[in-house]
């Protein structure tokens, strides 16, 4: 007689558990298309708060927008892989 359902099922899973695989390895190709769309709401969000400091006339000279923009762009990529991380 040969081998069950039950026995083949969990020799699957016993492989996939030795070799750490996940359950679904198809999904996590899905982290670069949610970077894709988290990073540029983030960035246009922050960026939109940085303009606002301009038309309250503040951060005019060129040191502080170099520096507010790069602040906007580390802040972008932090967010979004936060929201990665959050979905």
């Amino acid at each position: 007689m040969g081998t069950t359902a039950n026995d083949e099922m969990n020799k699957f899973w016993a492989k996939n558990n030795k070799l750490n695989r996940p359950m679904s390895p198809h999904l996590t190709i899905y982290n670069l298309a949610k970077f894709g769309i988290a990073f540029p709401v983030s960035y246009h969000t922050l960026n939109g708060i940085r303009h606002l400091f301009w038309d309250s006339g503040k951060g005019f000279k060129i040191p502080e927008v170099y520096r507010s923009g790069y602040v906007v762009i580390v802040l972008s990529i932090l967010t979004s892989i936060a929201a990665i991380a959050y979905m």
